[in-house]
């Protein structure tokens, strides 16, 4: 051993010798390993604890009192502490350590039985360990109270200290692969005339091909890491029904590029939520926040004129009158125009504007409310109204009354309003585009052109109502359809056929509900739902799920967006119980 590692190892049991003795009171300060004897070689280490505890417990019969009440010593906030020391450790103990150093960073974990669900830690190590220093904060001193009045004690568990903070670590590849989905730019590949079915790559699409190069060399280091199965078993349906309707396709080139396209959401999917295991909902609510901005920026650029910003879709005319939309509203220079971006970002805002006005983040509020009011501008109905739906369902499903101060919510309120009304209004006088848009958005011809498209639709429907088509085919012989319908669910219908596509469809609209039903276990449960519920129920009359590159980002967002209800809960929510009962409840 080197110099330097003994004086690491020594300096490493000095504080832990220090934690013990501080949590031992007046016994011996001792430091042995959890499977060695004590001092008195002749009785084993497990017989003397138990006929202690069962002398405490006699004693305690006849006093009244806890058996570690009194023989505790107390904390720097004055509450007492129970440690169980020198106990032999239990076989799930001894297999979940074996090959650990026996070194000097402790962790305090109290028993699962007493504990509350509420309390219980995303690590699947110890599922119920806190860090030491929690155990002392102000937030614990009820719980441990209550705990030790009931005599649980609180055993020290070792872990090694080289493993480091996932909190801390660096994420470089989850931000890359963000900037490559906010500016997913995409250029023209050459493959053979045999093997068609790839055309164009994004840079979206490398960064993701990297990811799952990490993916799978991680699988000899650990499992694959689904994060909640029903959300990962619902996500990867859609993929299984495109790669069996490969059988019945009208065009199996087509198919299996959409195919292609879902294994590659799906992969974004794995891929953030195996990035993002560990770390705290401020970190992950940071990654969401700088990504509203790098998509929302691009897109004021463009409406600026900033030279670099312009409209990048390939064979589209500078005269077209589609080239020209992009600058009527708030539109994308590479996602697209205008009801691209709004599905992007509506599904962000009620979980920004939420977390910032429950943890007092201005900046996450201010970046909430410059979503939405990059919604509004881009003047898509079929956002807009998404939102407004969504809103009434979670309030009517919320049984709870509000218990917060109204006096800073109506301020919120107040101030979100007045920004949501006057940029659209500023948007519309000072831009002359947008008064051409208005003069054709209040016509009924937009109106008559959707129930073409679903008269045809249906016609398609009715023709082959089995199988359908096949994943990302359209009909035949019908220039109507060569696009979509604009209602994701009537195109998986005429995809896959009825029954196939009704159960695709339903697997989408029970995403929100996934969240909805995890409001009493995590208080961004309901925030998260009710930004899914708004995208779900937007692509009624939008076809954002179509898209090749929208549909990675929705996979990507999802997978984000359930890895912060898989993080710790914010402070201010984790309130201990105040009393013994409470705890046993």
């Amino acid at each position: 051993m080197s110099p330097i590692s003994f004086a690491m190892f020594f300096s490493a049991m000095r504080l832990t010798g220090f934690q013990m003795r501080r949590t031992a009171g007046g016994i011996a300060p001792t430091r042995e390993r959890c499977s060695s004897r004590r001092a008195r070689p002749d009785v084993p280490a497990q017989a003397e604890t138990s006929s202690r505890d069962s002398t405490l417990r006699s004693k305690s019969t006849r006093t009244g009192q806890s058996p570690t009440m009194g023989k505790l010593p107390t904390s720097a906030y004055g509450q007492p502490m129970a440690v169980q020391r020198n106990a032999a450790p239990s076989a799930a103990t001894a297999d979940r350590h074996r090959g650990h150093t026996n070194s000097g960073r402790t962790r305090l974990s109290v028993a699962s039985a007493t504990c509350p669900p509420s309390y219980r830690s995303t690590r699947r190590a110890s599922a119920w360990s806190v860090p030491f220093a929690t155990v002392y904060s102000p937030q614990m001193r009820a719980l441990t109270t209550a705990l030790i009045a009931r005599g649980t004690c609180v055993r020290p568990e070792h872990r090694s200290p080289f493993l480091g903070r996932p909190d801390r670590r660096p994420r470089v590849l989850v931000m890359l692969v963000l900037l490559a989905a906010a500016m997913p730019f995409r250029f023209p590949v050459w493959f053979p005339a045999s093997f068609p079915v790839v055309r164009s790559v994004s840079i979206l699409d490398l960064m993701l091909m990297v990811g799952l190069i990490t993916l799978v060399l991680d699988l000899k280091h650990r499992g694959l890491n689904l994060g909640y199965p029903p959300l990962a078993l619902l996500l990867a349906f859609p993929a299984l029904a495109s790669a069996l309707s490969l059988v019945w396709s009208e065009d199996r080139i087509v198919t299996l590029r959409t195919t292609v396209n879902f294994l590659e959401a799906f992969v974004a999917y794995l891929f953030v939520t195996r990035e993002l295991a560990g770390l705290s909902a401020a970190r992950i609510v940071v990654f969401l926040r700088r990504y509203v901005w790098l998509v929302t920026l691009p897109a004021v650029f463009l409406l600026l004129h900033v030279p670099g910003f312009a409209p990048y879709e390939p064979g589209l005319s500078p005269t077209s009158g589609d080239y020209l939309s992009y600058y009527t509203r708030l539109s994308h220079p590479l996602l697209g125009r205008s009801n691209n971006l709004a599905a992007v970002l509506v599904i962000l805002v009620p979980v920004l504007l939420y977390f910032g006005h429950t943890r007092r983040d201005r900046l996450t509020t201010f970046t909430g409310l410059v979503a939405a009011t990059a919604v509004v501008c881009t003047f898509s109905r079929g956002a807009m109204v998404a939102s407004l739906i969504a809103g009434i369902v979670c309030l009517l499903l919320s049984h709870r009354p509000f218990r917060g101060r109204l006096k800073p919510l109506i301020g919120k309120v107040v101030t979100g309003t007045l920004a949501l009304a006057a940029a659209p209004v500023a948007l519309y006088l000072l831009n002359p585009a947008t008064h051409e848009f208005f003069a054709g958005r209040l016509s009924a011809a937009n109106i008559l052109l959707r129930a073409e498209l679903y008269r045809a639709a249906f016609e398609k429907i009715v023709a082959r109502p089995l199988l359908g088509y096949g994943a990302g085919v359209a009909p035949r012989g019908d220039t109507s359809l060569v696009v979509d319908v604009h209602n994701t669910y009537v195109q998986q219908v005429l995809y896959y056929g009825v029954l196939l596509g009704l159960l695709v469809g339903l697997a989408v609209l029970s995403l929100p509900f996934f969240f909805l039903r995890r409001r009493g276990l995590h208080p961004l449960a309901g925030a998260v739902g009710f930004g899914v519920l708004a995208e779900v129920i937007s692509f009624t009359f939008e076809s954002s799920f179509e898209g090749t590159v929208l549909r990675v980002i929705f996979y990507l967002l999802l997978g984000m967006l359930a890895g912060l209800l898989r993080s710790s809960i914010p402070r201010q929510r984790r309130e201990a119980p105040q009393h013994a009962a409470e705890v046993m409840s």
